[in-house]
């Protein structure tokens, strides 16, 4: 197994499916015209439907071409609803990076975690893979409290790192970082 085989993944609440190209007018609704859901995102916003068009088609040509950036939507496995995605990035240096959104209809929900743990859990499975990490804003708590709650330690700042949909230069950055090889060695 690695980390983008099998693509689909699940959780108790979630299925994690790639990215399609039919999924654009669902990523513009829920992910576009909602300036705090992308208020600490390092990419430009998808501001129109043929930005989010472009953005799918492109997630969805890194599935069929086996590229090593690929990203899932995640939806409620009772009624299909998208709550967020997430999208992740192998290195050559046997890590992967990785970042999410989830709609503000469902912060506060337990979904951000959820969807966390769902892609370190297969990482972990990924024998390649020795560490996986995320970058979050250093003011961004709640995105903080995520990757702490789903398992991840604080690895260390990185000033002046991103420049994000909040600020015209660079912020602050923190980056956490889960060692794979630490959890799969025997107790």
């Amino acid at each position: 197994m690695t980390l983008f085989d099998p693509p689909e993944l699940r959780s108790e609440r979630l299925a994690l499916t790639p990215i399609q190209a039919c999924d654009a007018l669902v990523v513009q609704r829920v992910f576009v015209d909602d300036p705090r859901v992308t208020q600490f995102v390092a990419w430009n916003p998808l501001t129109d439907s043929l930005l989010a068009q472009r953005f799918v088609e492109r997630e969805a040509r890194a599935w069929q071409d086996g590229e090593d950036c690929r990203g899932w939507l995640a939806r409620l496995s009772d009624s299909g609803e998208v709550v967020g995605f997430i999208i992740a990035r192998r290195h050559h240096d046997r890590s992967a990076e990785f970042s999410y959104v989830v709609t503000r209809a469902h912060w506060n929900r337990g979904y951000a975690t959820e969807i966390v743990r769902t892609l370190l859990a297969r990482a972990g499975q990924d024998r390649s893979l020795l560490q996986v990490w995320a970058v979050c804003d250093a003011e961004n708590v709640a995105s903080r409290r995520v990757l702490e709650k789903a398992g991840m330690s604080f690895d260390r700042l990185l000033p002046r790192h991103q420049k994000h949909n909040v600020a015209a230069e660079p912020r602050d950055c923190i980056r956490f970082t889960l060692h794979l090889d630490e959890r799969r060695r025997p107790a």
